[in-house]
């Protein structure tokens, strides 16, 4: 009789055994699907910290654009050629009725080059 009690906990401890080794294998796959789930909220993270400071910086260009509108001096808008915040306007209108990527980009350059412009001190006038 001894050997049948034997026989029935090893046969107990192999079946824990083998329900351990699926439980464990279980964890591993929910753990490697936690980490690709990390990897991409990581990624995201970064995608929407590069896409807000990008809008800072436009906010701010198109700020000091405003700053310097043509209806703040006395000077008619087409002899006040400091800032193109007229064109920068109609093409940030343009994007947000047709979607065109191309007249947000042309915005973002005559952004820059205003900004290029007050950097190096240069004048139009």
């Amino acid at each position: 009789m001894g050997g049948n009690y034997e026989k029935s906990i090893y046969n107990q401890l192999m079946e824990v055994i083998a329900r351990l080794d699926v439980m464990e294998n279980s964890l591993h796959n929910e753990k490697r699907e936690h980490k690709k789930d990390v990897d991409q909220l990581n990624k995201k993270t970064d995608s929407l910290t590069q896409e807000n400071r990008t809008l800072k910086e436009d906010n701010a260009c198109l700020r000091s654009i405003t700053n310097n509108d043509s209806s703040n001096t006395s000077l008619l808008p087409s002899t006040d050629q400091k800032c193109n915040v007229h064109i920068i306007r109609y093409l940030h209108k343009n994007t947000g009725e047709t979607g065109n990527p191309w007249s947000g980009e042309m915005a973002s350059l005559l952004c820059g080059m205003n900004k290029h412009r007050k950097d190096k001190g240069y004048s139009l006038l």
